[in-house]
């Protein structure tokens, strides 16, 4: 009993970050909360139900009539006409509202994609920074160690009075970086909070600082948002031209008529207001075709064009960054791989060395300090290419309009 006591006292006293949030649960909480998508999803229902209408039809007129002018007859009348369109012109509509709907759906796509990114991006700076937050911290906890020391060695004699300056000097310098550490953690912090709408904090350890998804060998600059998004605006521009063209085209009248002639007719017959006539009509209808017409024609057509023209630069543009972003991500690769089996290594046995020399006496406190300082930018450049490294995979994976790093 004491010991599930105690367990359950643990489990509340534990920071947050030993509970924290895995990448999965990360992603899953940030997409049912994240505004946008939300938004997106009601733009798309909207432009889907566009594309399922058709087009708006024509206002329907209705036109009565009720007089009598130099006649012995007194006419009462009520007409309706409806305008109709060919079933091309709908055939146009509904390709123009299909690419204003592949539009949609390909921003929702897109700002997902940015969700994800985000997501991720934020989890592993937040553990980038966590490491580098401990690696401040274990040799902040070792120079308050050495501070008693140095101060006796002082007060004896051992150590002369610039080499005390130099050491207050150094422990000043640390004190601001690790306030600046300390800054940069609790800023990913709060923007991981932003991106997933949880205060939970990220859950992870020093060997899971680098987000290992293998990008495929092929750049395929097609795929890419930005291109896509190009070629949505081309197809949604030569749409637009056709169904400007379609809108010249004839259309149909369709109309009912009811009426009725009181008095005496020509046959010597008495009609009263009672009896009706009924009469259906049909005709086609032209639009006044002139100079506007032909403008607005030219400049759909010109308007395409452009688009196609954004579309082939975005293309090309976009394979140049596609392959300089393959070139990034494998460089940094090999400069993470040689670091983590390298240097790091290094940089672990002359920590185990110096403390070894320090307590035997063979190292003064500045030589020990050079020298942990020497192993604290070692780990620091080795953090950096980790963030570097997991920003370029990032880049690859989900690349930004133009691939501009965040």
């Amino acid at each position: 009993m004491r010991l599930i006591i105690l367990l359950g006292f643990l489990l509340l006293a534990s920071p947050s970050w030993v509970w924290g949030l895995d990448l999965e649960e990360a992603l899953r909480r940030g997409r049912l909360q994240w505004i946008l998508l939300r938004a997106d999803s009601l733009r798309t229902h909207a432009r889907s139900l566009e594309w399922r209408g058709g087009p708006l039809p024509d206002p329907a007129s209705i036109q009565t009539e009720w007089g009598q002018i130099n006649s012995s007859l007194r006419d009462q009348a009520v007409q309706v006409n409806q305008n109709l369109r060919w079933p091309a012109y709908r055939t146009r509509h509904q390709e123009w509202t299909r690419t204003r709907w592949e539009g949609a759906r390909l921003e929702q796509v897109r700002n997902l994609a940015e969700l994800e990114a985000g997501i991720i991006r934020q989890f592993y700076r937040y553990l980038v920074a966590k490491a580098r937050f401990e690696l401040y911290a274990r040799y902040d906890s070792l120079l308050v160690q050495n501070d008693a020391i140095f101060e006796h060695r002082y007060q004896q004699g051992q150590v002369s009075a610039a080499e005390r300056n130099q050491w207050k000097l150094l422990r000043g310098e640390m004190a601001l970086q690790w306030a600046e550490v300390r800054r940069e953690q609790e800023e990913a912090a709060r923007d991981f909070a932003f991106w997933t709408g949880s205060e939970e904090l990220p859950s992870g350890n020093d060997r899971d600082l680098r987000w290992t998804m293998a990008p495929s060998l092929l750049p395929d600059s097609l795929n890419h948002p930005e291109v896509l998004r190009l070629h949505n605006q081309w197809q949604e521009a030569r749409a637009a031209a056709r169904l400007s063209q379609a809108q010249q085209w004839p259309g149909f009248s369709v109309g009912w008529r009811n009426m009725s002639i009181q008095g005496m007719g020509p046959d010597g017959l008495f009609y009263p207001m009672g009896r009706r006539f009924n009469t259906l009509q049909a005709g086609l209808s032209f639009p006044l075709r002139g100079k506007p017409w032909r403008l607005q024609a030219e400049a759909d057509r010109r308007l395409a064009e452009s688009a196609a023209l954004h579309y082939q630069h975005g293309v090309a543009r976009a394979t140049n960054e596609r392959k300089r972003d393959w070139e990034r991500w494998r460089l940094l690769l090999e400069q993470w791989t040689y670091s983590s089996q390298n240097l790091i290594p290094l940089a672990d046995t002359l920590q185990v060395q110096i403390q070894v020399q320090w307590a035997q006496g063979d190292l003064d406190l500045l030589q020990w300090s050079s020298q942990w300082q020497r192993i604290l930018s070692t780990h620091n450049q080795h953090l950096d290419l980790t963030q570097q490294l997991n920003e370029a995979t990032l880049q690859w994976h989900y690349p930004s309009n133009w691939y501009n790093y965040r």
